[in-house]
């Protein structure tokens, strides 16, 4: 399901993305840049949540650290 809108802030190209998958796999990239998240209908809090629901808290603690992916 669609739920998120995102922009390219460079060239202006628009699309929709699933918040879920963009949170688990990245967001959509276009111009060598991520693009920019303008507007979602999904339940953040609950998706994060979800997402890391299963994930070890050592790996948690590295990505918020810059130290590698969820």
């Amino acid at each position: 399901m669609s739920d998120t809108f995102v922009k390219c802030d460079r060239c202006g190209r628009q699309t929709r993305v699933a918040f879920a998958k963009g949170l688990a796999r990245g967001w959509p990239e276009c111009c060598g840049e991520t693009m920019r998240l303008v507007r979602t209908n999904a339940d953040i809090g609950a998706t994060v949540g979800d997402h890391l629901a299963d994930t070890p808290l050592p790996r948690v603690r590295a990505f918020f650290e810059g130290r590698g992916r969820i």
